[in-house]
């Protein structure tokens, strides 16, 4: 089992359809590239999905909620 702490994350939440979606992992931006070469080595090299770029990427959070006036 992979442990994404030890892959640089300062926390990871298992997410998506039953809770086996996806995960999404809080990582320093200037960590992003080890820790996805260092999952893709221990997990999806593993389970022969290492090669497929669209499973493992990074993401910046977006704007809040907010309320917009519609005239």
């Amino acid at each position: 089992m992979l442990s994404v702490k030890s892959a640089g994350a300062f926390g990871s939440r298992l997410t998506g359809a039953g809770w086996g979606g996806c995960t999404v992992s809080l990582v320093k931006k200037s960590n992003a590239e080890q820790f996805i070469a260092k999952v893709r080595e221990e997990f999806y090299n593993v389970i022969g999905a290492g090669s497929n770029n669209d499973l493992i990427f990074v993401s910046q959070p977006g704007r809040p909620a907010g309320i917009m006036v519609i005239q």
